[in-house]
């Protein structure tokens, strides 16, 4: 092969090398070796996911309406003269609905009742079995019994807080005395014991301790003592009438009636008697009950023209009528569970029918229109 062909070989096989190479005949640029500063990363395969279908939003299950529990008076005539009468238990929610009598009998159950703490029970009055006994039913009027079974005469029950004694009073000794029993009638124990006149048992928000009104001093005067009957205290101690004691909600005060001005006044107490506070001075009154929270308290007064429903605060400020009734109110006051609203009674003399309205006087609702005489509304607690 001469030297021209040779040439020609070399050249071409460059050519070729150069186009394997990277086509401009330089030498190659190796690949970069992965260190650990610079990984190597390995994406996943696409995935479809399933679709989900939403949960359903719950609905809200409805709340029950508060119940209200009050006693309708049927009274008998021969002609146009009044000849007895008799009390049945009723209750109805808090919008007038489900009216429903509860005793049912015409026995005279009269204006002492009272739910138990937890709102499953009412305890009452009756003299369905010849004599005045303290009963107790199921909230919806089912099994009736009777708790006292005794033939003296007994009344005024009075639930514990914790719903496991009920005090009520009783003549059975000879007088009128506080006794405590059991929720089931049993374990009956004179607590006062004493030959004056013993009444108004009302439980401390504890339990530990009882307030009554007694006339043992020569006049009523409030007492407290311990739930067993001991520690006797005077709380009072003062030469007017003073009664109808009520514990505030949280233990620390006393709301009570008294004479000591004329005309009578609401005021509070301490637990122990001391720092009396006359918050209705001036203002004649009837019946008294504590707001839900302690800080007011509702009552009737008929001092400024018209029976009407006023609010104080517990400090005696804040004195503020709330009711605008052209007919007659007569107390107690009842205060709603949350303290809203204030439930009452109104009308003409025998022709009383049950309101309800807000705290403040707004929302005034006529409850019940019948012909007899409605009374004594006490709302249902909630456990």
């Amino acid at each position: 092969m001469n030297k021209l062909a040779t040439l020609t070989s070399l050249t071409l096989a460059a050519l070729l090398l150069a186009i394997a190479c990277g086509g401009n005949g330089s030498s190659p640029t190796p690949s970069p070796t992965p260190t650990s500063a610079s990984p190597m990363v390995v994406l996943p395969s696409p995935t479809t996911e399933p679709t989900q279908t939403p949960e359903p939003t719950p609905t809200p299950t409805p709340q029950p309406q508060a119940r209200i529990a009050f006693l309708v008076a049927t009274r008998t005539f021969e002609g146009a003269e009044l000849r007895g009468g008799y009390f049945d238990i009723y209750v109805m929610n808090e919008d007038g609905s489900g009216l429903t009598n509860l005793t049912n009998n015409r026995a005279a159950t009269d204006d002492s009742f009272a739910w138990s703490p937890d709102g499953t029970r009412i305890a009452f009055r009756s003299d369905r079995d010849g004599n005045q006994e303290v009963y107790v039913m199921n909230a919806d009027g089912s099994g009736v019994t009777n708790l006292t079974n005794d033939p003296a005469t007994d009344g005024s029950p009075s639930w514990s807080p914790d719903g496991s004694s009920i005090a009520f009073l009783s003549d059975r000794d000879g007088n009128q005395e506080v006794y405590v029993m059991n929720a089931d009638g049993s374990g009956v124990t004179n607590l006062t014991n004493d030959p004056a006149t013993d009444g108004s048992p009302s439980w401390s928000p504890d339990g530990l301790r009882l307030a009554f009104t007694s006339t043992r001093d020569e006049n009523a005067e409030i007492y407290a003592m311990n739930a067993d009957g001991s520690g006797l205290t005077n709380l009072t101690n003062n030469r007017a009438g003073d009664g109808g004691a009520l514990w505030s909600p949280d233990g620390t005060r006393i709301a009570f009636q008294s004479n000591r001005e004329d005309g009578g006044a609401i005021y509070v107490m301490n637990a122990d008697g001391s720092g009396v506070i006359n918050l209705t001075e001036g203002i004649e009154f009837g019946g008294l009950a504590w707001s839900p929270d302690g800080t007011r308290i509702a009552f009737v007064s008929g001092s400024r023209g018209n029976f009407d429903i006023y609010v104080v605060n517990a400090d005696g400020s804040g004195l503020t009528k709330v009711s605008e009734h052209p007919a007659i109110t007569i107390g107690p006051p009842a205060w709603s569970p949350d303290g809203s609203r204030i439930a009452f009674r109104s009308g003409p003399h025998m022709r009383f029918d049950l309101y309800v309205m807000n705290a403040d006087g707004s929302g005034l609702t006529q409850l019940t229109d019948s012909h007899e005489d409605e009374f004594r509304p006490i709302w249902q607690p909630r456990p």
